[in-house]
């Protein structure tokens, strides 16, 4: 393996630099994209940066020339007579301010007068009519000037309190608002396909700039947008625009052109806009230059990329068939591997489908015991002479495949059990005489399990290797010589019981499926219910019955689902008892069980010690209870424990004290608070003075050490009496209570506790 990864590195790099490059292609491309959606805003926002001067311009224009409409109109309310009217009137256009002045009415009720007070015919525009007698100051609208054959623009102020005029209008030509515009910056104005200067029903008034006199065509505004944008509410959106006297930008498309038209005005020119059509490729040339640059690039490097990945296709398809053949092929012995053993397995069943197959699980016993003690090169030599034995010993559509550490599988195909039981003892004999190792003295032993096959064979190999496998470790557990088990319906109903209960743990308890039930602890001093054991039921709900605790809890503690379950039952019991005394209920102390495994994970004290905190349980209300396996002869582990439980407020008890070897080492090492003995003191033995003796000095010696004493298993009222009359504190069994549900137990300590 290592030699094909040094032999084609080269190669494999390279497809990585290049499918790396291509990623990188794609995630620029995206980010191209996105860059490339937020391009429209901002040519939109250059467009709004090049308008707002224009816009700027024609309001201070307009603002400038309203506030001297407005003086004038100050100074003419002082007037009380007509001559004196004219008089002020002369005096004021004599100001430069007032220079370019055309024309100036006057406004009495609906009168017009001219300048002289001469009653004036209504030929300027209805605009001029509509808004002369408002107060205040403004602009009407263009009004064309037929005496001067010129276009104005009519500005109004309203004169108060004047018995004479109520308005004042006065009539500027147009170019007084076009040279608004000669401060312009021109290379704004030239980014524009136009910028004009429009009256309020569209007509355009004057062009700022034009480079292709399309505009001119029109002449009027609205019609151009009518013609060329398919948009039919774009003028209705114009004029409400301009009747707010707002200043906006909006984004288009003209044909398949995108472009960026801007409105501007004033609040007080109700009459007057500025519009500028801008294409937004050339508002924003940058932006779209990057884009086109950036694709071009790309474009390239995508198709040299795409060529180099087509000539390294060829070399990684033949380097994915060598990975293939390494991965089924073992590198040093040159049989097939697991993998390679169950795909071939899987083609054989297919070809032979009323064939009688059996899959062999074997071991070479003690094989690391081999490598560590005559060397690694010795191993492999033995396992060498296994792979030719094994190869000699298999036919046509037959197999052989090695695992590791001496293990390996055989896929055998039979007529009779006798003839294949013969192969296999040619096998073993075989490997028995190894040279190298008898010559040391030292002689191989095997172990087979055996798993015969029903044809037609519909069981997956995964399964049927399980099985086989099921069936060798049956043969290394009898202890015995025998080196040959098959593979049963004992095996198979454990088997399948066993996957049953791994399988649906997890689920089993994400649906609570796992009841916690309480088993009374009765005080035999005090006549009363003192605490109770929480101890765990599952539920089956297809069977609809509870599983014997015996028949899972070794299965949780061998593949460590145990830690989960008693993580599960502690929160449930801190929940409880959280839970009763918040409503002020009675509640007693709850031992739990806590598992050799769940005891010596590093997390254990946090755990258990935070859950406590969190749900506020007072100290001394909970009691962990541990068996003796725990110590494991390492006994300062245990004592540095149980300190630090002690530490934050649990109450410790051994379990079952007595049924171990190390039951005396615990008394010297530990300080428990509490001795649960095991049942098997209150068992029968030679005599009962004999069991009394010993029990009662038990008894003694516990309390003497000052541990309160539980005495488990107590179903009859004569192993209560003599308990009682022993010193024994607490007793628990079948005689008061058996494991009860939470409401069953609430209603028992509620009878029975201490009045």
């Amino acid at each position: 393996m290592i030699g094909f990864f040094k032999k084609n590195s080269r190669a494999m790099s390279f497809t990585g630099v290049i499918l790396l490059c291509i990623l990188l292609i794609c995630m620029m491309l995206v980010l191209l994209l996105r860059y490339s959606e937020g391009i429209e805003d901002q040519a939109v926002s250059r467009v709004e940066n090049y308008s707002s001067d224009t816009a700027i311009l024609l309001t201070q224009k307009i603002d400038t020339i309203s506030r001297n409409v407005h003086h004038a109109a100050e100074r003419i309310s002082g007037c009380s007579d007509t001559s004196a009217l004219a008089l002020m009137v002369q005096e004021i256009l004599n100001v430069s301010d007032y220079s370019s002045v055309v024309d100036v009415r006057f406004f009495k009720g609906n009168t017009e007068y001219n300048l002289y007070g001469f009653p004036q015919e209504f030929d300027e525009a209805e605009e001029v009519c509509a808004v002369a007698g408002k107060k205040g100051a403004g602009v009407a609208g263009i009004v064309y000037d037929y005496e001067h054959n010129l276009q104005t623009v009519a500005f109004y102020a309203a004169v108060e309190n004047n018995p004479l005029v109520d308005t004042v209008i006065f009539f500027y030509p147009i170019s007084e608002l076009s040279s608004a515009f000669d401060a312009a910056d021109e290379d704004k104005l030239d980014k524009a396909d136009f910028v004009a200067l429009c009256a309020r029903n569209g007509e355009v008034i004057s062009v700022l700039t034009n480079p292709a006199g399309d505009l001119n065509k029109h002449g009027n505004i609205f019609e151009y947008v009518r013609t060329n944008i398919n948009n039919k509410g774009m003028v209705d959106e114009m004029n409400m625009h301009i009747e707010k006297g707002e200043h906006v930008v909006h984004a288009m498309n003209i044909g398949e052109t995108s472009y960026v038209i801007s409105l501007g005005t004033s609040e007080t020119a109700n009459g007057i806009f500025i519009i500028g059509l801008y294409r937004a490729e050339k508002a924003y040339t940058a932006g779209y230059q990057i884009i086109n640059t950036i694709l071009s690039a790309m474009i390239i490097v995508f198709v040299i990329l795409i060529f180099l990945l087509i000539y390294t296709m060829g070399s990684n398809r033949r380097a994915k068939r060598k990975i293939k053949e390494l991965s089924h092929r073992h590198p040093t012995l040159g049989c097939l591997t697991v993998l390679g053993f169950k795909t071939h397995a899987n083609e054989i069943f297919k070809k032979h489908r009323a064939t009688k197959f059996a899959v062999v699980a074997a071991e070479i016993r003690y094989f690391n015991f081999i490598s560590e003690t005559y060397g690694e090169s010795a191993a492999e030599n033995l396992l060498k002479y296994l792979s030719v034995v094994c190869t000699k010993n298999t036919g046509l559509d037959e197999l052989y495949g090695y695992y590791a550490d001496g293990q390996f599988f055989l896929l055998l195909h039979y007529k009779e059990q006798r003839d294949m039981l013969e192969r296999i003892a040619r096998i073993y004999s075989t490997l028995r005489r190894y040279p190298l190792l008898k010559n040391e003295g030292f002689t191989v032993k095997l172990t087979f399990g055996i798993n015969e096959i029903t044809p037609p064979c519909d069981t997956s190999i995964d399964i049927l290797i399980d099985q086989a496998i099921v069936a060798k470790t049956k043969t290394s557990e009898s202890g015995t010589d025998q080196h040959i088990k098959f593979y049963d319906e004992s095996m198979r109903q454990a088997y399948l019981q066993k996957a049953d209960i791994e399988t649906r743990a997890d689920k089993g308890l994400e649906n609570e499926e796992f009841v916690v039930f309480y088993q009374p602890k009765y005080n035999v001093a005090k006549n009363c219910v003192e605490s109770a054991e929480a101890l765990i039921r599952w539920y089956d709900p297809e069977q609809k019955f509870y599983r014997s605790p015996g028949a899972f809890l070794p299965i949780f503690e061998a593949n460590g689902f145990i830690v989960k379950l008693d993580h599960y039952v502690y929160e449930k019991v801190c929940r409880y008892i959280s839970e009763s005394i918040e409503r002020n209920q009675f509640v007693l102390p709850i031992s739990l069980n806590i598992s050799r495994v769940t005891a010596v994970q590093p997390d254990f004290i946090e755990i258990y010690s935070n859950m406590k905190h969190r749900y506020h349980i007072p100290d001394d209300m909970l009691i962990l209870e541990f068996t003796e396996s725990f110590a494991d002869e390492n006994y300062e582990r245990l004592e540095r424990t149980i300190a630090a439980l002690h530490r934050n407020g649990f109450i410790c008890s051994i379990d079952d004290f007595g049924s171990g070897y190390s039951s005396f080492n615990i008394l010297k090492q530990v300080q428990m608070d509490e001795l649960k003995f095991d049942s098997l003191f209150i068992k029968k033995g030679l005599s009962s003075e004999r069991d009394r003796l010993i029990l009662g000095q038990m008894i003694k010696i516990a309390k003497s050490l000052g541990m309160r004493i539980v005495q488990e298993g107590v179903e009859t009222f004569e192993d209560l009496n003599m308990l009682k009359q022993l010193g024994c504190d607490v007793v628990q069994g079948y005689y008061y209570s058996k494991p009860l549900t939470l409401i069953d137990y609430l209603l028992f300590i509620e009878e029975h506790r201490e009045k």
